[in-house]
C-alpha cells in the first residue's frame, strides 16, 4: 500500500520530536525511509514457516470426539441409536489406542490402551439397549482385553525392575589392592538392589522361570563373589578372568528368562487384542447397519 504525503508528513514530524539532539535531528531525519510500512503479521509468518494445516486438523477433530464423548455421557447415550453411540465411540477409541500402541509401545501408549479397554468393558458390562444380543460377545472380549491389558502393564513392571538386577559394576581381573574393598562395596550394592527389585515384583506366571533363575543367580553370587575377589587379592588374573566369565554367563541365562517372559506376555496380549478388534469390528457393523 502506498503512504500519503498526509501520513508521510505524520512520521516526519513523529521521528523529529523523538530524535534527542536538535543538531543531528534533520541530517538524521533526511535519511530515513518515511515510505517504510510494518510488515503484516501473517505474510512474516508464511515466509518463515508454512502453516501446519494436519495439526489444525487433527485438534479440531480430537476436540469434536471429546465433545461428541461428553455429550453420550451427559445424556447417557439414548439417542435414535438406543443407546448405541456411546458404543461406537467407545470401540473407536479402542481401535485408536491399540494402533498407538503396536505402533509405539511406550508407557504412555500402553496407559491409553488401558483406559480405552477399561471404558469399553465397563460399557459392555452394563449394555445399552440397542446392543442386543452382541451384548454378551462384546462383554467377554473387553472383559479379555482388560485382562491382556494388565498383562502388559506387569511385563512392564518387570522390564522396568531388570533395570535394577544384577546391575554389575565393572569387573577387573587385576587391580591394586587398595582398590580391592572399593569393588567389594559396588557388589554388596549390586546385590541389595537385586534382592529389593526381585521382592517386590508382582508374582505373575509368564516370569515365574525368571524370578526362579534370578533367585538362584542371587543365591550364587555370594560364593561366587568371594571367589572373584579372592583372586583379585593374590592378582591372580587367569582365576579372576574365570570368575568374570562365570558370572556373565550366570546373567546371560536370567537376561534370556526374562526376554522368554516379555516375549510370552506381549504374544498372550496381542492375541487377545487382536480377537478384541475383530469382535469390535464385527459389531460395530452390525451397530453401522
Amino acid at each position: 500500500m502506498t503512504i500519503t504525503p498526509k501520513q508521510r508528513d505524520s512520521n516526519r514530524r513523529s521521528i523529529r520530536a523523538f530524535l534527542e539532539r536538535p543538531a543531528s535531528a534533520a541530517r538524521t531525519a533526511e535519511r530515513l525511509d518515511f515510505d517504510w510500512r510494518p510488515q503484516p503479521f501473517a505474510e512474516g509468518r508464511r515466509r518463515q514457516a508454512p502453516f501446519r494445516w494436519p495439526v489444525l486438523f487433527l485438534t479440531v477433530a480430537a476436540g469434536v470426539t471429546l465433545a461428541v464423548g461428553f455429550r453420550l455421557v451427559a445424556t447417557g447415550g439414548t439417542g435414535a441409536g438406543g443407546g448405541t453411540d456411546q458404543v461406537v465411540v467407545a470401540l473407536d477409541a479402542v481401535d485408536i489406542a491399540i494402533a498407538g500402541y503396536e505402533s509405539a509401545p511406550t508407557p504412555e501408549a500402553l496407559s491409553d490402551l488401558r483406559t480405552a479397554v477399561s471404558a469399553l468393558a465397563t460399557l459392555a458390562a452394563s449394555p445399552p439397549r440397542g446392543l442386543g444380543e452382541d451384548a454378551a460377545l462384546l462383554a467377554s472380549a473387553a472383559t479379555d482385553g482388560e485382562r491382556a491389558v494388565e498383562r502388559l502393564l506387569g511385563a512392564e513392571e518387570y522390564r522396568i525392575a531388570s533395570e535394577s538386577i544384577f546391575a554389575a559394576p565393572p569387573l577387573p581381573t587385576s587391580v591394586p589392592e587398595e582398590l580391592v574393598l572399593n569393588i567389594e562395596t559396588r557388589l554388596l550394592e549390586m546385590e541389595g538392589e537385586t534382592r529389593l527389585a526381585l521382592n517386590g515384583l508382582t508374582p505373575l506366571a509368564d516370569f515365574n522361570a525368571y524370578r526362579s533363575i534370578a533367585g538362584e543367580t542371587l543365591l550364587w553370587i555370594t560364593d561366587w563373589r568371594d571367589r572373584y575377589l579372592l583372586a583379585l587379592s593374590r592378582s591372580a588374573e587367569d582365576d579372576a578372568l574365570a570368575r568374570v566369565a562365570d558370572f556373565r554367563v550366570r546373567i546371560d541365562d536370567v537376561g534370556a528368562a526374562l526376554a522368554d517372559g516379555l516375549d510370552a506376555s506381549a504374544g498372550g496380549s496381542t492375541e487377545v487384542l487382536d480377537t478384541l478388534r475383530s469382535v469390535a469390528a464385527e459389531v460395530r457393523v452390525r451397530l453401522d447397519g
